[in-house]
């Protein structure tokens, strides 16, 4: 007897329900339903008999996990309550004081806003006696926050750098020189200073920034082997939803977590990723980036292939708003052609607009002629 969940789903929908037993890899676009076949995936799994506490599922807002919530329980009941899932900060941040005495922080830390950020990099500025115009609280809040979504590795934060594979610490990154180039060229070159007051100061503080959940957790999971085995084992199915969004520091997490047991699903769109402008979006989309994979051969992307032939929107339907704008344009000047013949003023012509449109224009009059 097929299973409730599965009913309204079409083939591809199914497909991906189902085969919760090997890595997926499910690219969709908008509106196509993903979060229905991530909410069915789950409610299948426990319905099969997957205990709810073996399930880490992660996104990005606490909105949508509380609506993924809702849905697996009006599938499944109340065992919904006991799966792990939220956002990425929320769910870390819960390992973290777990296990915060192994990282040197108190369990109950304390998690730093913006604005906290900002005073602290403040104080350290004026302590140290360099100019607020250069050292400004919001540029140095950005360059420690991609440092350390980057691990603060040398290939996350140079370019044509090493590969990201290592952690470094502050002191490590201090003595880079092409690090210090980068600041001066930058006119900040007391920023690794800057960089490690502010972590020493927040570490002597027992407080973290929302930054310091993943880059403190990745810490953890690698200086901590009988932790991150104990993770390992407990979490034997993670899914992962708007997977085109996740930084390196995420990406890293999950490929940890899943080096065991290797039953990832991600579910997401390269054509809706946050990060689809600038250097990072090679590896931010879910089709460039190196998915974690497990050591078996059972890996398949047959299953994407197939959610993104009868989900993906048409190329019709994704047509850019430039595409949009030319169409308008060469409707609204076929409309005036025929209506007058005369040309189109030279100042409102686009470039790919044809010569030859101008000598289908009608002729000028000849000053003191008549034509």
């Amino acid at each position: 007897m097929e299973s409730e969940i599965l009913k309204g789903l079409n083939d591809a929908q199914r497909a991906a329900v189902v085969g919760y037993d090997r890595p997926s890899l499910i690219i969709a676009g908008a509106g196509s339903g993903k979060t229905r076949v991530l909410t069915s995936r789950i409610a299948y799994m426990i319905e099969q008999g997957v205990k709810p506490y073996q399930i880490l599922a992660l996104t990005f807002t606490n909105k949508a996990a509380a609506e993924m919530r809702a849905r697996i329980e009006q599938m499944i009941g109340t065992s919904s309550r006991y799966i792990r899932m939220g956002t990425f900060h929320s769910v870390f941040s819960r390992i973290l004081r777990e296990n915060a005495d192994r990282i040197g922080y108190p369990q109950s830390f304390t998690i730093y806003e913006p604005n906290d950020v900002k005073n602290l990099l403040k104080t350290i500025v004026r302590e140290m006696n360099l100019s607020d115009d250069k050292y400004k609280p919001n540029v140095l809040a950005s360059r420690i926050s991609y440092a350390k979504n980057s691990l603060v590795t040398p290939g996350a934060y140079l370019a044509n750098s090493q590969a990201k594979n290592t952690l470094i610490t502050p002191g490590a990154y201090l003595a880079r020189p092409a690090c210090l180039a980068e600041d001066r060229q930058a006119q900040i070159p007391e920023f690794g200073n800057i960089y490690n007051e502010y972590c020493r100061r927040c570490k002597r503080n027992g407080a973290m920034d929302f930054d310091d959940l993943l880059l403190q957790t990745n810490i953890l999971l690698k200086d901590c082997p009988d932790v991150l085995a104990r993770y390992q084992e407990l979490f034997r199915y993670i899914l992962v939803d708007e997977y085109q969004d996740t930084n390196y520091a995420q990406y890293i997490i999950i490929r940890r977590l899943s080096q065991l047991h290797g039953m990832v699903c991600v579910v997401g769109d390269d054509a809706q990723s946050i990060r689809s402008a600038g250097p990072r979006s090679r590896t931010s989309s879910p089709s460039s980036r190196t998915t974690p994979r497990p050591r078996s051969s059972s890996w398949s992307r047959t299953t994407a292939r197939r959610a993104r032939s009868s989900t993906r929107p048409t190329r019709s339907s994704r047509t850019t708003r430039g595409a949009c704008r030319r169409a308008a344009f060469r409707r609204a000047t076929a409309a005036r052609r025929s209506a007058s013949c005369a040309p189109t003023p030279t100042a409102r012509r686009p470039k790919w607009w044809s010569r030859s449109c101008a000598t289908r224009s009608a002729p000028r009059a000849t000053a003191g002629r008549t034509p």
